[in-house]
């Protein structure tokens, strides 16, 4: 067992060490010659010995640090407070019909019997051929992608029923009326059913593409079709699960802008009816994912929605970004997003109204270096960090982890809350005239408070030494 650190009152400046040497030069020899005494004078000389550790300001962007007591003190200012942002929205549509679409105007239709019902989804019955957009029956939404846009995307969930032939029901993208794709399923004769992508251009329909492939009666299922300005088309029907019917179609058509997009129907005869629901369109993105980038390879991140219930998770690669599915549910209302390094906390959850497929979010938390430190000695030491003690604001919810050394692999200081969860890390070996670093990540989620304060203690000794040296640190992040 190591000794307790020496007392501050041995060193010449409170805690900190400063070790001195007291020379004695003896300048002759003391005579004594029975009780005659002679004294000569000797001088005493006191020397200063550096520290053998000291501190190192690493000039890290968001961080400022100042040393006192020759660097064996000091106070680091963090101004990079930790939090999710909302970088990117692709989607120019997105919808789950949680409210009427047709009373308040985001729709638009041009014929067919559309209902919206308050579970949250709009359905259209038809049973004749409408006079505009080639016979279609289509509900659109006003909106267009930005300008710039070379691709759209647009997912939707579909339920299909018909009694009759030649029946299609799915999604649109259109340049105008009389220029646009329908993207969905059709009922064939006999059994015959297919997954299709048309074309209307003028009073013309021509089939693009399509593919034998028949889906359960009655069932909701996921469209995603994609449409590039310069021509090419695909589309694909996944199950509510996420489980991929069939293959792919993919085709090269006539190139056109996209103006408007929304859903629709052609009967060829007898009566169809359509379901859907969660509707996205995006520009230049696939609304089946979302991205959170700045982040630091192995974190993970976590999707719940506003019921607290897992979505999906996603872990970062060597790029620092995690892709997350979203396909099944494209729009999530009160949604929440955590980042964690295993059962580390690196980011707390924090809310967002609403996550849409296509969105792209940054993590400012990042691995700061926020301290360096020196061994000017050829002895190796041993050092590790410790609380001594914690301020935060009433109500301050986030996480703050801090680590010395290289990070692999080694247990770091976590604070959640007010909650001191590990109060020391794990220890590191400083070889002789080495460098170290303290490392930290900061989240002050989800409302950044004025400061939160710390107050750590640094320590190292030579491991076969049973005296051990700590240095004050004192921390502000600032909100």
């Amino acid at each position: 067992m190591r000794a307790k650190p020496l007392p501050p009152t041995i060193f010449s400046k409170p805690i900190h060490l400063k070790l001195y040497v007291l020379l004695i030069l003896a300048t002759s020899v003391t005579l004594a010659c029975a009780t005659v005494f002679t004294y000569y004078a000797f001088t005493l000389a006191v020397s200063q010995v550096d520290p053998p550790v000291i501190f190192k300001d690493l000039n890290t962007p968001g961080v400022s640090v100042e040393l006192y007591e020759d660097a064996t003190k000091a106070e680091i200012q963090v101004a990079s407070p930790g939090i999710l942002v909302l970088t990117k929205r692709s989607a120019f549509v997105w919808d789950d019909y949680s409210d009427n679409p047709f009373t308040s105007g985001r729709l638009t239709v041009n014929a067919g019997t559309w209902s919206w019902n308050p579970a949250g989804y709009i359905a259209v019955s038809a049973s004749s051929l409408a006079s505009s957009w080639g016979g279609a029956c289509v509900a659109h939404y006003a909106a267009s992608p930005p300008a710039g846009t070379s691709m759209v995307h647009v997912l939707v969930k579909e339920l299909h029923i018909t009694n009759a032939n030649n029946q299609y029901s799915g999604l649109i993208m259109a340049d105008s009326p009389s220029l646009f794709n329908l993207m969905g399923y059709r009922r064939g004769t006999g059994a015959n059913r297919f997954i299709t992508i048309r074309r209307l251009s003028g009073a013309a329909w021509t089939t693009v593409t399509e593919a034998s492939l028949r889906l359960a009666e009655n069932t909701w299922f996921i469209f995603l079709g994609r449409r590039e300005y310069a021509g090419s088309v695909s589309f694909t029907v996944y199950d509510t699960t996420g489980i991929q019917q069939g293959s792919p179609l993919s085709a090269i058509d006539t190139a056109f802008t996209v103006n408007l997009v929304g859903v629709g129907v052609y009967r060829a005869g007898g009566t169809i009816t359509a379901y859907f629901d969660d509707f996205v369109a995006c520009a230049d993105a696939n609304p089946r994912f979302i991205n959170v980038t700045g982040l630091e390879e192995g974190w993970t991140v976590y999707l719940y929605d506003g019921g607290g219930s897992l979505l999906n998770q996603a872990t970062a690669g060597s790029d620092g970004k995690a892709c997350l599915d979203v396909l099944t549910r494209p729009i999530v209302r009160n949604a929440r997003l955590e980042v964690k390094q295993g059962d580390m906390v690196i980011l707390p959850s924090q809310s967002f109204s609403e996550v849409v497929g296509g969105d792209v979010y940054e993590c400012s938390v990042k691995d700061m270096g926020i301290l360096g430190f020196q061994n000017q000695d050829s002895k190796v030491y041993n050092a590790y960090l410790k609380v001594e003690s914690v301020e935060v604001p009433e109500g301050y919810f986030g996480s703050i982890n801090l680590w010395i050394g290289p990070g692999f692999g080694t247990t770091p200081i976590q604070i959640v809350g007010s909650n001191v969860l590990v109060d020391t890390t794990s220890e590191v070996t400083l070889e002789g005239f080495a460098d170290s670093i303290i490392h930290g990540t900061f989240s002050l989620s989800p409302t950044p408070p004025s400061q939160i304060v710390l107050t750590l203690s640094f320590h190292y000794y030579v491991p076969s030494s049973k005296v051990e040296v700590e240095y004050p640190v004192r921390v502000v992040i600032h909100g």
